[in-house]
């Protein structure tokens, strides 16, 4: 619950920066970039007898590429794998993998000439099933949020590191909700 209340906190500050700075960090044009990092969240099932699992000790490493339009905002794609999800309850054996796929909007806003804060925005696809049995997999369509810091290196190349929030919804025997919180820090390329 704490994570979650810094999560917001960060997210209404964020929303009270103005994007519409001139950009020193981003820029018109084509960007690139790859994250890695930590994974955990939960499951909840419609099924009782399911109920709520949590999912810990995952990892995550994502490429992500897109094009601003404008400085301050631009559309972008990405694809990705989560993995290593192990579920509460049950012995290391028992884990989660799958890829992922994202596709929305970012906002880009500088706080000082080398550093920046970024949002990202729209509909995520990700698949899970279990990595011992190749048992059935869990396709889940939701919502993809980011926020995060990205400081230049160089003209066109910068370090991130980020909070990403994804929800989603599988229709298996029974409605199956995930939400999942990732830690990222990675490298983005500008073009």
């Amino acid at each position: 619950m704490m994570l979650m209340r810094l999560f917001l906190s960060v997210l209404v500050i964020s929303a009270l920066h103005s994007p519409l700075a001139a950009a020193d960090i981003v820029d018109k044009g084509f960007y690139l970039g790859f994250n890695a990092g930590y994974a955990a969240g939960k499951l909840k099932a419609d099924d009782p007898s399911v109920g709520n699992i949590d999912l810990r000790g995952g990892y995550t490493s994502n490429l992500y590429f897109g094009y601003n339009v404008v400085p301050f905002a631009g559309f972008e794609a990405g694809v990705g794998y989560l993995g290593g999800l192990k579920l509460s309850g049950s012995d290391d054996s028992a884990k989660l993998s799958g890829p992922l796929a994202r596709a929305g909007i970012s906002l880009w806003g500088d706080l000082t000439n080398n550093l920046g804060i970024y949002n990202k925005f729209g509909y995520m696809f990700n698949q899970l099933g279990f990595d011992e049995d190749g048992s059935e997999d869990f396709d889940f369509n939701g919502f993809y949020y980011e926020l995060g810091l990205m400081f230049a290196l160089t003209k066109n190349m910068a370090l991130t590191t980020s909070g990403a929030y994804m929800k989603g919804t599988a229709n298996a025997d029974s409605d199956i909700d995930m939400s999942l919180f990732q830690g990222l820090v990675g490298l983005q390329f500008q073009f």
